[in-house]
């Protein structure tokens, strides 16, 4: 029940943010709240709950390979859709491709990771998603030293499902 009423929020709070999105860049519309600090604060925090509560809601999945292939390839049908009607906007592994790559890694490494214990497997992605905090916004790592700066080359365009990206990249979503 907690787990709906989350994903419930979450995907309320995934529909507004839309919502404003498209009043700002295709009806022109002047929210400046949705550029500040305290909406980014909100917008990862939401994003926090929603992909936790699907990673968490995919050990449920009876097949979760079938729903992974699924949910990627709506994603791309997206991805398709927006290049071909919106190629300025066009929405490149957006969220959807993301949850479905990540439910099709999961359904292969599930067994694997059914032998390690939960503390473990929540330190090392804890760890991890402090070091790959902005990295889609400073190209940066986090360590305990301070940020490592990486520099990708312009030619390395296929790595922006893993967050790698040129300086010349754009998705919609």
């Amino acid at each position: 029940m907690l787990l709906d009423m989350l994903r419930g929020f979450a995907i309320i709070y995934v529909m507004l943010y839309h919502l404003l999105y498209d009043l700002i860049f295709f009806g022109g519309s002047n929210i400046p709240f949705f550029f500040s600090d305290g909406m980014e604060i909100i917008h990862r925090f939401f994003l926090v709950v929603l992909f936790s509560v699907s990673g968490i809601c995919a050990g449920f999945s009876k097949n979760v390979l079938k729903r992974g292939a699924t949910l990627y390839l709506l994603g791309e049908a997206l991805t398709v859709i927006t290049a071909a009607f919106f190629p300025q906007e066009t929405i490149v592994f957006g969220v959807l491709s993301c949850f479905g790559m990540i439910m099709l890694i999961y359904g292969v490494i599930c067994p694997v990771l059914k032998k390690i214990p939960n503390v473990i497997i929540f330190a090392v992605f804890t760890v991890l998603a402090v070091i790959f905090t902005d990295f889609y916004r400073t190209d940066s790592l986090f360590l305990v030293f301070g940020r490592v700066r990486l520099d990708v080359p312009d030619n390395i365009r296929w790595l922006y499902p893993i967050g790698i990206t040129s300086s010349d990249f754009h998705s919609a979503d």
